[in-house]
């Protein structure tokens, strides 16, 4: 019935009410229904006492219509429009403390990453308008500001071009939403034109080969593999194909299902064990590219455990076990808090290491400059070490946490 009388209207949830409240006042002024909510739920003189019971279970009716059933319960015993709006509002919409920090903190964490702008400045004026309900305000310049603050580094040369060509130091919300359009088509404009001469280069490659082939053979074929060779490898970095076809790429799977293997099962073959580095016993988390798995060499530091059995084999040719397999929770220097998963259990093991090479195929990146290693996941930095006496160690001490890697 919602759907035939009220088009597009969207249902009230736990999580949309700052949307569906304007959308719901547009509405009831379309039906002539908005008196009960701007009279306070107070009948007007004019009104005769029938009229206006009438119109009010009209507007009760009508927004139960546009109530989601987790919502409906809660106001399902309501007799007056007024006290069922006021009610709806201090439900989802309460001008407190917690409420106007839990908005503000969603809105300076707000970033522009795999989005467009129209979807990241929608959010972001959807967050400016819940605070605003709440009496906490922000000027055009404010907003501007805030907007440009919500930017990836990747956007620097606009953000510092935009701030040095304000007038008179100030910057506006309109001029920013241009610039930021602007700029997104100005991307996409150069991606597809990169894509278009790649995929002109490689075709005539092809053309090259097959004519060659041709001709040295005398039984070519025609071949349209433009399209497969378009395509970069995520894994080597090659351009021809993508990665769950990419030779290196298969050999590192078969090695870590042969590695995992030989942890899950016990034995005392030389075949069944894989390298790890050693050096001292500091309880330090090192970021070693040599190993192929996490290693933790202390029980107490697993969020979770399970326990199993394997080999370790050390730089040294001796051999230690893997008892056990869990997490490992962090916190970060700068207060993050992240899980690392898949972590063996080596009671001997002279130091803990997080393996690079595991981060690297779960899809991180890795970074290394002036003595910082940083491994992000897209535009987030999970973790951060620091080189000391040849070694990357982890910044950030055992905690409990919640972002895997």
């Amino acid at each position: 019935m919602a759907e035939n009388n009220l088009g597009a209207m969207i249902m009230l949830s736990a999580t949309n009410y700052a949307l569906w409240k304007p959308k719901m006042e547009d509405i009831l002024f379309c039906k002539d229904l908005h008196d009960p909510l701007e009279n306070k739920g107070e009948k007007p003189t004019e009104k005769k006492d029938e009229e206006w019971i009438k119109m009010n279970r009209k507007t009760i009716g009508l927004i139960r219509q546009c109530i989601g059933h987790e919502v409906f319960h809660h106001v399902a015993q309501e007799t007056s429009a007024y006290d069922l709006w006021t009610k709806l509002e201090k439900m989802y919409q309460a001008k407190t403390s917690r409420n106007k920090a839990l908005l503000m903190r969603r809105l300076v964490n707000l970033k522009l990453q795999r989005g467009t702008v129209v979807e990241h400045t929608s959010e972001f004026q959807n967050l400016v308008n819940q605070l605003a309900s709440i009496d906490l305000h922000f000027d055009d310049e404010m907003q501007a500001l805030l907007l440009l603050s919500s930017l990836p580094e990747s956007w620097e040369t606009l953000v510092v071009s935009l701030s040095n060509s304000a007038q008179d130091g100030k910057l506006t919300m309109s001029t920013v939403k241009d610039a930021l359009f602007n700029e997104e088509a100005r991307k996409k404009e150069m991606g597809m034109t990169e894509r278009s001469e790649s995929q002109a280069l490689i075709s005539d490659g092809s053309r090259e080969r097959g004519r060659g082939h041709h001709r040295n053979n005398g039984r070519g074929r025609p071949r349209s593999q433009s399209r497969g060779r378009s395509f970069k490898c995520f894994f080597c970095d090659q351009e021809g194909h993508i990665r769950r076809n990419c030779p290196k790429y298969k050999t590192h799977m078969q090695s870590s299902e042969t590695a995992s293997a030989s942890a899950s099962v016990m034995t005392d073959s030389d075949n069944d064990a894989f390298l790890v580095s050693s050096a001292d016993e500091n309880p330090d988390w090192v970021l070693d590219s040599g190993s192929a798995y996490h290693f933790c060499r202390d029980r107490k530091m697993f969020s979770t455990y399970a326990a199993c059995e394997g080999l370790v084999r050390m730089a040294n040719n001796t051999t230690n076990k893997v008892v056990g397999k869990g997490t490992v929770r962090f916190r970060m220097a700068d207060g993050r808090s992240v899980t690392l998963t898949e972590v063996r259990h080596v009671p001997k093991l002279r130091k803990n290491l997080i393996s690079i090479g595991m981060l690297d195929s779960m899809g991180c990146s890795i970074a290394a400059k002036g003595g910082i290693l940083r491994i992000s996941k897209g535009n987030k930095e999970m973790l951060r070490g620091t080189k000391t006496r040849g070694l990357y160690r982890l910044e950030g001490d055992v905690q409990t946490g919640r972002d895997a890697v």
